[in-house]
């Protein structure tokens, strides 16, 4: 998939799950996360659904999740489990985005 293609926000892409960096802002608010086993297993079965929000960091290759902190979790428990997962799918946000948009958006 050609960078420019990834420049595009709006369209689904994949990513290396080690090529998503969870942000301390990230590490705010949600504490209870629900039945990530019951995710996990879900997404196993059908894939995930909805694609997580990230956003692109300087790095050549890393992403800042910004959305989808329990999905995230999720493929991290199917991967701890064994299972292959050969890219997450993700959304990405558009650059000025910032974390009042994502408390809005939930």
């Amino acid at each position: 998939m050609s960078d420019e293609r990834l420049k595009r926000t709006g369209e689904v892409f994949l990513v290396p799950f080690e090529n998503i960096i969870v942000g301390d802002e990230m590490n705010v608010g949600r504490i209870d996360f629900g039945d990530i086993k019951e995710l996990a297993d879900s997404i196993e079965e059908n894939g995930l659904r909805i694609p997580i929000l990230v956003k692109k960091t300087r790095g050549e290759n890393e992403y800042v999740l910004v959305q989808g902190k329990r999905r995230y979790k999720a493929i991290e428990l199917l991967i701890k489990k064994g299972v292959d997962i050969p890219g997450v799918k993700c959304f990405r946000a558009p650059l000025n985005y910032s974390v009042e948009n994502s408390l809005f958006d939930q």
